[in-house]
C-alpha cells in the first residue's frame, strides 16, 4: 500500500481494491478502483468515481495527457463517426466496461476483497 500510495497519492487509495498492472520494476501502472467513493459533497451515502482503472505512472500518465493534447480524442470520434465497424466495436466495449464495473460492485458489496 505504501508503494501505492507513493504512485497515486495517498487520498487516491481509498478506493483501491488492487493493482491490475505493473511496470518491469514492479511499480504499480493501473489500479483497478471501486467505483463509489464516499460523498465528498454531503458526507453521507457515496457518489460515483469516475473510472474503474486509475494510471497511476507518471511517465504513461504524461504520454497519455500529450496524445489527447495533441487531439487524438477528436481523431477517435470522428473515426467513430465514420467506421461503423469502429462504432460497434466501441459500444461493445463500452458494455463490457459497464458490466466490470458494476461487477466490481457486487462482488465488493457482498464483503468480499
Amino acid at each position: 500500500l505504501l508503494r501505492l500510495e507513493n504512485s497515486v497519492g495517498k487520498e487516491n487509495t481509498v478506493n483501491a481494491v488492487s493493482v491490475a498492472a505493473r511496470s518491469d520494476d514492479g511499480r504499480p501502472t493501473v489500479i483497478l478502483c471501486y467505483p463509489l467513493i464516499p460523498s465528498r459533497r454531503t458526507n453521507v451515502g457515496f457518489e460515483p468515481f469516475p473510472t474503474l482503472f486509475w494510471m497511476s505512472h507518471d511517465e504513461i500518465r504524461a504520454s497519455i495527457t500529450d496524445l489527447e493534447y495533441k487531439g487524438l480524442i477528436q481523431k477517435f470520434r470522428e473515426r467513430l463517426l465514420e467506421d461503423r465497424k469502429a462504432f460497434l466495436q466501441m459500444e461493445e466495449a463500452h458494455r463490457r466496461y459497464a458490466a466490470s464495473r458494476w461487477n466490481v460492485l457486487v462482488v465488493r458489496g457482498r464483503g468480499a476483497h
